[in-house]
């Protein structure tokens, strides 16, 4: 025999000895294919190396599955070592030992080559001798015969070579194996172990730590019985698989319990034609028979659990992945899967067979549990259920649920023997027990009527399982019990001994719910006749006498004697069936069961006295209680007509002494209790009185019962109103039933009615009344509804009224109206509480106001009333309460909709002319308390409360009635006003200061520059229709037209007019002390007077185009009033007339025109003694301040002339000034500033007597090209005279401060006297410069109320801390803005000189130092002869600051 090495080097020899490479090469494709291709799980091969363990091993074998030095995986065990066969086998393909062998698992020998593709690296130990597959040993050479090299053949063939390793193993020496093998293996010279290094150790150590969470999976392994798991570690944790006494198995991991199982080992016969499969292995081909193992997993109570998910695959020893069946229990057999175990071959005939004998082997299993006591119960639980899918072994395993429940017996009985399902009944009652009816009595019935005639057992009844009923077994239900204790066959049979022991059974089980809920129901009681009643049926036996009761057929039954002698002698069981019913027969049981069930037709004129003497003997007794005389409220007894009426409802008779007496409405007499009874009874009348007030007979109107058969009008229109929409529903029934006695009668008798509903009022909860009625549909579903007297009063006419009429409540008006309505309109006639309680109005929901068309009708019934009759008190009173009324009324509507409810007839309202009825359109009405009409017009009257009403002015409104305020009075049309032109003059200096005022506090939507006309007049006298003087006044405006009386800053006319230019300029009250203060204090006027406003800082002011139409009918109105109150005349010529409108307006800038230019231009006009044109200008020194867009578009002939605002702070100014506004550039192509602003001020009436100067004035900017300007008196009239002077926040004041005065070619200083003109600077420095660079003698000051200051500007200060030191910078008033470079150039001898800050760059040249920085610098003039100048230069354009030289022009460095 040849040793293992030899054996190992024989085959690496025969499988690497190939004639071609390219064999070998297809050898080992196939292989590598095959071993990648074959599991996909990496659980798979791990289950396929236990497998071989298993086989190997002897019973109750352990394993050891370990993971090494993070890179090996060791499955061991100390079975049977590796023999030639075995090598042989690993190495071949599809051929295996265990093909012949029923005791092993494998035979397709398969299986090992999975592990091929997880490692390239497997080592194998066999008890000391070591072998091993290695992809890329060294061992493997290439054969000459293939080839020159391996190198070359892999060029020619452009391909890699590769060897088949997996099926060529290589001998191995002990010291050719790892360390980590070697000290696991020490000290196991007997192991047997298959050792893998890893390519993915992660994946495979989570692979087995999951088989440790399902560790049932080593449950049907033959051999093993304790797996040994590792990992990295010499640790070891168990997992044991242990049979237990009864045959389970318990798994148990690391010492804990894992999971619980039965299992069931079934040897099946093979029939021949399910080994007609070429798939299967040559074992089973021969087998006689075959294993099918059943497992159900058992929790910890013990129950029998079924297996889902992932857990339910079926197994083949080990588990496959096939869960697709669902089954609830394991499944283990010979299935035939493919190689990877993770599919079955469903058309396979021996699978189908396996799966064709599972139902039947699962029952005959449940069978066997069944005659256990622990699993009797439980069983059942096991029983197969149909599989869903659909496929051919699913279908076997179906058809097979339905046969083996017909074939097996599998089902226990009572008596401990298997049946099957058709042999079998279930008793749902218990009552088959023996201690109960018995089997047979059971059985006899079952069998005589049930058709077809069931084939049941002799002894069929079964545990009662839900399970079982899907198999159609037969069952004994509550319905046939109920039939048969009903039946004669039974009857006739049943001893009373039998039904001793069935009242025993009963009782003892009193508490079973099924029972519990039918024993009412139950004839289980034998009456003196021998037939079973219900307890309710029966009565004990007792000395009533019918013939009391005039009833002389009684057939009631009684318990038979036996029983009751047996009961004698069973006290308990005797008071339990009392408890059920079961009584002696009494009065109360007679009125119960005789009297009540037909309570509405039981009394006949024969029995109607003696039956009531009865009743009323047995109260008097105390033999029948109060609640059982409630339920004989429809017994019928006599009234006053000696008709039959049920006791509720009827009434007292005056001769019981009711409660509330009805007797004086002479009401129907069939309604009241005949005195008849208190003549035939002998008794005390508050007694007999007592008696009937239980049968429900009223002594007073309160709130009772009706009944749902009560054939009653109110009560059959109430009930169908309520159910008349509800067809859907078989059954309705009303649950409360609340009504009141004679409503109906509230329908026809004014009277009654009005002392029926002051009764209800005062004396029922009404909270009852208020509750809904609940309507029940079918017996379960609930509707809330009306109840009876809610709907009523709502429905029908029965509500008394002041009016007299009886109306349904809704159209009647609360008690609350009363003192407004009184008789007039329907008011609820009843005394009530002031006001009417919430409670009762939510229940007759009485209308509580009056619409606008009931006070109409209101006021026209009581015109009617009092048109031909003297005016009282009282009713003055009255109309004045609808009069408040109304005015509540109207106030909550809409005024766009009183068109739709006012009267087109004419409505007579009460006049303050001799109380009498005037149309409303006659009538007038003051609001203002300071205007009192004179008697002698026609005015509403109303009380002092009406009058004050703040929501009069609705009622005013509605009618029509005319409302005088002052605005309705008229002054007279030959008034002698003049134009206020210093008040004018006032309200316009005063907008800047409002305009700043309402930016501070940030008041929106005003309109500061409203246009208003002012006018002065002596006496001010307000008229009605301009005939009836009204009103002497101070002060009134209409429209726009403000009129006062002299002088206007009177106190009479300063008390109203800051709040009458509050309303105009739509300011808030809180400002008036403002303009108050502002009208009367000059102090504030100069002050405020054109100071610059931020807010105009947001105000569009650089579009400087703009036409006179927008203002022109203003302008044109403003100049005729100037004009005639300045005696304007024909011959008044052009230049006469502009002097004395503008200086009209008192304006300190009136009078004058303005210059505005840059330093070197001013000193330019000085030396030329002369304003010139810009057509006049020499370029070279003329700085140019404004924006190159709008001069380019400027008419050629406007530049031949000298220009001239007649105010400084126009628009140019505040977009020029200083530095300007910042990023203008985009906007007019250049930057417009003017960095020193130098103002010359020149006197108008000098230039205009200058001889034959030629002179224009504009009717706007002249950069607009449609402005017109001329000298004629028509352009003159046309001139804005009160706009120029406007702060330019308004759009009157940005239009016509932009009028200009032009002068043809030059304006000629030396034709002016000296102080004519006036030149006015914005600062000393501005002042010095000037004085520097030329001597002049005209009149100059420093003013800063002639410029704006709001745009950044250059800062020359002479510092605090350094004689001579001047400081130069830019006020930055805009932090994002660009600006240019200051420039320094000093000339003279002193090379001493001191300069400071950030300087750009220094040049010298000759004697001039020059000197750039972007932001500041400072420097020192203290020597006589340094020349100084200051510089800006931007935009390529280089501008004079301030200077101390007399000849000053900048000279470039470079």
């Amino acid at each position: 025999m040849m040793s293992l090495k030899e054996t190992i080097n024989q085959i690496f020899n025969n499988n690497t000895n190939y004639l071609h490479a390219q064999q070998i090469l297809n050898q080992a494709r196939s292989l590598k294919s095959l071993s990648n291709d074959l599991y996909t799980d990496p659980l798979r091969f791990v289950y396929e190396l236990v497998q071989n363990c298993d086989d190997a091993c002897q019973p109750k074998s352990i394993v050891r599955i370990a993971i090494v030095d993070h890179h090996y995986l060791i499955v061991g065990h100390n079975g049977k070592p590796f023999d030639r066969e075995d090598v042989q086998s690993l190495c071949d393909i599809g051929c295996s030992t265990k093909g012949e062998d029923m005791q092993k698992t494998g035979y397709k020998g398969l299986g090992f080559k999975a592990v091929f593709g997880k490692s390239d690296y497997i080592l194998i130990v066999s008890k000391g001798e070591y072998f091993r597959f290695e992809a890329n040993s060294k061992v493997f050479q290439w054969n000459p015969k293939w080839g020159i090299n391996q190198i070359t053949w892999e060029q020619i063939n452009n391909r890699k070579f590769e060897f088949p390793w997996q099926i060529c193993p290589i001998w191995t020496e002990k010291n050719e194996i790892p360390e980590s093998i070697q000290k696991w293996l020490l000290g196991q010279s007997d192991t047997v172990a298959t050792i893998i290094r890893l390519k993915n150790v992660e994946e495979t150590q989570n692979a087995i730590r999951q088989l440790t969470d399902q560790s049932h999976v080593f449950m049907f392994l033959r051999n093993i019985r304790t797996v040994r798991f590792s990992f990295n570690s010499s640790n070891e944790t168990s997992l044991n698989i242990t049979i237990l006494r009864d045959g389970s198995v318990k798994v148990v991991y690391d010492w804990h319990f894992i999971s619980h199982w039965l299992l069931c080992t079934c040897n099946i016969d093979v029939p021949d034609n399910a080994r007609n499969d070429f798939r299967l292995p040559e074992k089973l081909q021969n087998a006689k028979q075959t294993e099918i193992i059943l497992a159900a997993k058992i929790d910890r109570n013990d129950n029998i659990g079924s297996v889902k998910g992932h857990n339910n695959a079926l197994f083949a020893y080990l588990p496959t992945k096939i869960t697709t069946y669902d089954l609830p229990i394991l499944v283990n057999a010979n299935f035939l899967t493919n190689a990877s175990r993770e599919h079955i071959h469903t058309d396979s005939v021996w699978n189908q067979f396996l799966f064709s004998r599972i139902p039947h082997e699962m029952l005959k299993w449940i069978g066997t549990l069944g005659k256990q006591s622990k699993w009797r119960d439980k069983a059942l639980d096991l029983l197969p259920n149909h599989i869903d899918i659909k496929d051919n072994l699913a279908t076997k395993y179906n058809e097979n649920c339905s046969n083996a429940a017909t074939e097996v017996p599998f089902v226990l009985n009572t008596f401990n023997k298997l049946l099957k399902v058709s042999e079998a009944a279930i008793d749902v009652t218990g009552f088959s027990n023996t201690d109960c009816i018995g089997n047979d009595l059971i059985r006899d019935f079952i069998l005589r009527t049930i058709s077809p005639t069931p084939r049941i057992a002799q002894y069929p009844f079964v545990h009662n399982s839900r399970r079982l009923r899907k198999f159609n077994i037969l069952v004994f239900d509550w319905d046939k019990c109920l039939d048969m204790l009903n039946s004669d066959d039974f009857q006739m049979n049943i001893t009373t001994e039998q039904d001793i022991r069935f009242i025993i059974y009963l009782f003892n089980n009193q508490h079973q719910q099924q029972i519990e809920a039918r024993l009412r129901k139950l004839p289980f009681l034998m009456d003196h006749m021998g037939k079973l009643r219900m307890t309710k049926e029966i009565f004990i036996p007792s000395h009533f006498n019918n013939t009391d009761w005039v009833e002389t057929n009684d057939i009631d039954p009684y318990v038979h004697d036996n029983i009751m002698l047996w009961l004698q002698t069973e006290p308990l069981i005797f008071k339990w069936l009392k408890s059920l019913g079961v009584m002696e027969k009494t009065d109360e049981i007679f009125i119960n069961q005789k009297i009540i069930p037909r309570v509405h037709n039981y009394i006949t004129l024969e029995n109607a006295l003696p039956t009531v003497k009865k009743l009323f003997n047995s109260f008097q007794r105390g033999e029948i209680h109060n609640d059982l005389l409630h339920k004989l409220n429809k017994l019928k007894l006599f009234s006053l007509e000696n008709t039959l009426v049920s006791a509720d409802e009827l009434y007292f008779s005056d001769e019981y002494l009711p409660r509330l007496s009805l007797s004086n409405f002479h009401l129907n007499t069939t309604k009241f209790l005949s005195p008849i009874y208190l003549n035939e009874i002998n008794n005390i009348p508050n007694k007999i009185k007592e008696f009937f007030l239980l049968l429900n007979v009223q002594e007073d109107i309160k709130l009772i019962r009706f009944s749902e058969d009560q054939h009653n009008e109110i009560v059959s229109a109430y009930r169908f109103k309520q159910t008349e929409n509800l067809f859907q529903y078989n059954s309705l029934q009303f649950q409360y039933c609340l009504t009141l006695p004679f409503l109906d009668i509230t329908q026809t008798n004014y009277d009654f009615a009005l002392y029926f509903w002051q009764h209800v009022i005062y004396s029922i909860n009404n909270n009852q009344l208020n509750e809904k009625e609940t309507l029940i549909c079918n017996q379960q579903q609930l509707r809330k509804i009306d109840n009876l007297p809610y709907w009523f009063v709502r429905a029908r006419s029965c509500i008394p009224t002041t009016t007299k009429q009886l109306l349904k409540s809704t159209d009647v008006f609360s008690s609350d109206l009363k003192l407004i309505a009184g008789d007039l309109l329907p008011v609820f006639a009843c005394t009530t509480s002031i006001p009417f309680s919430a409670v009762w109005q939510r229940f007759f929901q009485f209308k509580t106001e009056f619409s606008i068309q009931d006070h109409i009708q209101l006021l026209n019934l009581l015109y009617d009333r009092l048109k031909n009759i003297s005016l009282d008190d009282e009713y003055e009173t009255c109309i004045q309460r609808v009069y408040t009324s109304m005015i509540k009324c109207l106030s909550s509507f809409d005024r766009k909709y009183f068109d739709q409810y006012r009267p087109k007839a004419p409505l007579y309202l009460l006049s303050t002319i001799n109380n009498e009825f005037l149309p409303s359109t006659n009538l007038v009405l003051s609001l203002n308390k300071d205007i009192i009409l004179p008697n002698q017009i026609p005015q509403l009257k109303l009380s002092t409360g009406n009058s004050r009403d703040s929501n009069l002015i609705c009622f005013l409104d509605f009618f029509n009635i005319r409302q005088i305020g002052i605005n309705d009075l008229t002054l007279t049309s030959n008034i002698n006003a003049q134009p206020s032109l210093f008040l004018r003059a006032k309200l316009r200096d005063m907008q800047v200061y409002l305009f700043e005022l309402t930016n501070s506090r940030n008041i929106k939507n005003h309109c500061i520059d409203y246009d208003l006309e002012i006018f002065e007049v002596d006496r001010l006298d307000l008229y009605y229709n301009e005939t009836i003087p009204v009103l002497q006044i101070h002060i009134h405006i209409i429209d726009n037209r403000l009129y006062v009386t002299r002088p206007w800053n009177s106190n009479e006319v300063m008390l109203k007019l800051p709040q009458i230019l509050c309303k105009q300029f739509k300011l808030p009250l809180n400002i008036e002390s403002d303009i108050r203060q502002f009208l009367l204090n000059e102090t504030i006027i100069h002050s405020m007077t054109m100071m610059p406003s931020s807010l105009k800082s947001s105000i569009d002011l650089l579009n400087i185009d703009g036409t006179r139409g927008k203002f022109a009918m203003i302008i044109d109105r403003d100049n005729e009033q100037l004009f005639n109150h300045l005696g304007i005349i024909n011959t008044t010529s052009s230049a006469e007339l502009l002097i004395k409108a503008l200086n009209a307006q008192i304006s300190p800038f009136a009078g004058y025109v303005y210059h505005y230019t840059h330093l070197e231009n001013a000193a330019s006009i000085l030396r030329d003694h002369a304003i010139k044109s810009r057509n006049n200008l020499s370029s070279n020194n003329f700085k140019d301040s404004a924006a190159k867009d709008v001069i380019q578009k400027t008419r050629i002939e406007v530049k031949d002339y000298a220009r001239f605002y007649f105010r400084p702070l126009t628009p140019t100014q505040y977009c020029n000034e200083n530095l300007g506004l910042p990023n203008l550039s985009n906007q007019y192509g250049n930057q417009p500033m003017c960095p020193i602003p130098i103002i010359f001020r020149i006197d108008l009436a000098a230039i205009l007597s200058i001889k034959d100067i030629q002179w224009k004035v504009s009717l706007g900017n002249m950069a607009s090209p449609q402005t017109e300007f001329d000298n004629t008196l028509n352009i003159v009239k046309r001139f804005d005279f009160q706009g120029v002077f406007f702060d330019i926040c308004t759009d009157r004041g940005k239009y016509s401060s932009q009028q200009e005065f032009l002068i043809k070619s030059q304006l000629n200083f030396d034709q002016l006297k000296e102080e004519n003109i006036t030149i006015i600077f914005q600062d000393e420095n501005a002042r010095y410069s000037l004085e520097r660079m030329i001597l002049y003698d005209y009149p100059s000051n420093i003013d800063t109320t002639f410029f704006y200051g709001f745009n950044s500007r250059i800062i020359i200060r002479n510092s605090t801390d350094i004689d001579n030191a001047i400081d130069v910078y830019i006020n930055d008033s805009d932090s994002s803005r660009v600006y240019g470079r200051l420039i320094l150039q000093l000339s003279g001898q002193n090379e001493n000189r001191t300069i400071q800050g950030i300087l750009n760059a220094s040049f010298q040249r000759g004697n001039i130092l020059t000197v750039y920085t972007n932001q500041q610098f400072s420097f020192i003039n203290n020597i006589n002869d340094t020349q100084y100048a200051i510089f800006y230069e931007y935009e390529n354009q280089v501008w004079l600051i301030h200077t101390n030289s007399p000849q000053v022009h900048f000279i470039s460095p470079t």
